[in-house]
């Protein structure tokens, strides 16, 4: 459970399915149903190719058997707010509510520079070099992020699976992106004579309110340099 006592996406949740004899005879092959989770191996009874059914072998006047089941909470139950799991004997029910944690969207983004080795010893871009970015996306909250833009401030996105990326190259945009996964985005920048003679080059990506931060790009000394040949 999480600390709030409320379950979270992919946790499981597990149920005690007491069934107690009222009656003054001892019962056989009697069969209890599960709504939502599925039984586990118990004591006493045996359960069914669906998972959804249990059968108790015998159970004497005034006995107890405890049946156990569990259930993974989903994306879906999640956002439907409310999970209720019913347990079923004949006519008898009993019926329990799930406390989940609200549904929330959030994610990650790191970027980094991907080819500074291809810079030298000096680990500085010169004029018209090429610099790689990967922009890496994770999916942090419970539910899927479905046409996640994101926005590249000096580079242009490289088209690849999984996103497309504006005419323009400065946004991409994540088709669908599920709970705990990954998505790494590409952009390249080639390096200008401004570039050059800035006192700092840097580059950002955002996604609504998350941004990566200013990502140094290293880029060599401006230089006055010339050669004059008569003949």
């Amino acid at each position: 459970e999480a600390s709030n006592g409320a379950f979270g996406l992919g946790q499981i949740v597990t149920f005690d399915i007491t069934v107690t004899n009222r009656g003054n005879q001892t019962v056989t092959g009697q069969i209890v149903e599960e709504s939502i989770g599925n039984f586990v191996e118990g004591t006493g009874y045996v359960i069914g190719e669906s998972g959804k059914t249990a059968t108790i072998t015998s159970i004497a006047p005034g006995e107890e058997i405890v049946l156990k089941a569990s259930y993974t909470i989903t994306e879906a139950d999640i956002l439907a707010g409310n999970l209720k799991n019913t347990a079923m004997v004949d006519n008898e029910k009993a019926e329990v509510t799930v406390p989940m944690e609200e549904e929330k969207a959030d994610w990650t983004l790191v970027k980094r520079i991907t080819n500074l080795s291809d810079t030298g010893e000096d680990e500085a871009f010169a004029l018209d070099q090429t610099v790689e970015f990967d922009i890496v996306v994770t999916n942090t909250g419970n539910q899927t992020l479905v046409n996640h833009v994101v926005t590249e401030t000096l580079g242009s996105f490289i088209q690849k699976d999984g996103y497309t990326v504006s005419n323009e190259g400065k946004t991409a945009t994540i088709s669908s992106l599920a709970p705990g996964m990954s998505i790494t985005l590409k952009a390249e920048h080639i390096i200008t004579e401004a570039d050059i003679a800035a006192d700092k080059l840097v580059n950002v990506a955002t996604s609504g309110e998350k941004t990566t931060g200013e990502i140094p790009v290293p880029t060599e000394d401006p230089t006055e340099d010339w050669q004059i040949v008569k003949t």
